[in-house]
């Protein structure tokens, strides 16, 4: 009996040895620690003494990164009795920020300024509710907020697309289209947000130099210009408020600028944004020159 187990520990021990990469899968020897799309993998994967499998090649699993503060998609059903509409909505909502008043704030003021989709669908919905003999039909309609996120260290943030789709037929995001033909004004809302000292930020809190708003406004002028777009105000932007609408692009590691249709062109121009041309310091987390 022991040595028919020794036998069998052998034998485990030299298929171990033997196990190669599947090519055509392309696995490694029992490397879960590895990319499974490196190249060459059964050439160089090898055990060592210890057992362990050693591929060269092959990339480390990232570490997933766990964020505190998340944004998350709202549903909500709300019932308005006195048009017979039922209107769902879908809507982003910030969650486990250390400052729960500034986080009620920032979601208060996303749901208020879904208010007026809410009565344009019941102002429009009173007429065309069926009255039958004994009920009057409810009209079920479903609102939906677009959102994007971006992340940089511990910048948040949300951009709220209110290009909002609304309608009792609504498409999917791939196909926004089918919305019954209720739509409002495209305009998106920022939301940056300091998520370590829980602080909702201006563009020129992110700025580690001094002027900052005179060398955005002057950067807006010159990139204006240079695409053709005319300023409305002639000689060109003399300056941006203080809570001008920004975001951080997180990927690309930029200061984006942004203004709502009719701001500072005419409305036929459309949304505009301005990528500043600044360097983001890894040291200081702000933006330089």
């Amino acid at each position: 009996m022991k040595k028919n187990i020794l036998l069998l520990i052998a034998l485990l021990l030299i298929s171990l040895v033997l196990v190669g990469c599947d090519e055509e899968e392309g696995y490694y020897c029992g490397c879960s620690s590895c990319d499974i799309n490196a190249l060459n993998c059964s050439k160089s994967c090898k055990y060592s003494e210890t057992g362990e499998c050693i591929c060269p090649n092959c990339k480390p699993t990232p570490t997933p990164v766990i964020r505190k503060v998340n944004v998350i998609s709202k549903n909500l059903n709300i019932s308005k009795p006195q048009t017979h509409v039922m209107i769902n909505i879908q809507r982003p909502e910030i969650d486990g920020l250390g400052d729960l008043i500034l986080q009620q704030k920032i979601n208060d003021e996303i749901s208020s300024a879904i208010i007026p989709y809410e009565d344009e669908i019941s102002n429009l919905a009173e007429g065309f509710s069926v009255e039958t003999d004994d009920m009057i039909e409810t009209k079920s309609y479903k609102i939906v907020v677009d959102y994007k996120t971006s992340y940089l260290d511990d910048y948040l943030s949300l951009i709220v697309n209110h290009n909002v789709r609304t309608g009792n037929n609504i498409g999917t995001y791939e196909d926004p289209e089918k919305t019954d033909g209720l739509r409002s004004s495209q305009w998106k809302e920022t939301y940056v947000i300091d998520t370590v000292n829980n602080l909702r930020l201006n563009f020129a809190d992110v700025c580690d130099f001094s002027n900052c708003k005179f060398i955005v406004t002057e950067e807006i002028n010159k990139q204006a210009q240079e695409q053709g777009i005319d300023i409305i105000f002639g000689n060109g932007i003399l300056e941006i408020p203080d809570n001008q609408r920004f975001y951080i692009d997180g990927e690309n590691k930029k200061l984006v600028i942004y203004f709502e249709p009719g701001t500072i062109a005419k409305y036929v121009a459309g949304e505009l944004f301005f990528e500043m041309p600044f360097t983001y310091s890894e040291s200081t987390h702000k933006f330089v020159r």
